[in-house]
């Protein structure tokens, strides 16, 4: 299993399964904008333009640099039927794990494998399977 620490998230990974969990942090320990900066307008790299950007905190800055991270290792964030985030788990004290998955190095694993290395994830991560 690797572990992947990022500012405020926490990526648990196992890439002989091809699953992983993105553990957020708990929302009431966010910081939001400096004071006098305006969370809906901000220049964003890349961009020819401000940006609107609504939620701008730690958490948000942090979430979108953990998963173009992730990204760019293969990984990406499961959706469940709807196109929203699969959320595979909650901690004791509120956090959120987010389903994570990538190309299994060792093929296609069977469904027992892949069950096990979850509860394995979940266990390391201190979130209870949904």
């Amino acid at each position: 299993m690797d572990l992947v620490q990022f500012a405020a998230h926490t990526a648990y990974l196992d890439p002989m399964y091809g699953t992983g969990r993105l553990v957020r942090p708990r929302a009431e320990d966010d910081i939001g904008p400096l004071e006098g900066v305006d969370p809906r307008r901000i220049w964003l790299p890349n961009c020819d333009e401000y940006a609107t950007v609504p939620e701008l905190s730690l958490h948000w800055a942090d979430w979108e640099s953990a998963v173009q991270e992730l990204y760019h290792r293969g990984w990406e964030v499961l959706e469940d039927d709807d196109g929203d985030m699969l959320v595979s788990g909650t901690s004791e004290d509120g956090r959120v794990a987010i389903g994570l998955y990538t190309k299994s190095i060792i093929g296609d694993p069977d469904w027992l494998e892949i069950e096990a290395a979850i509860r394995e994830l979940c266990a390391a991560a201190d979130v209870r399977p949904r």
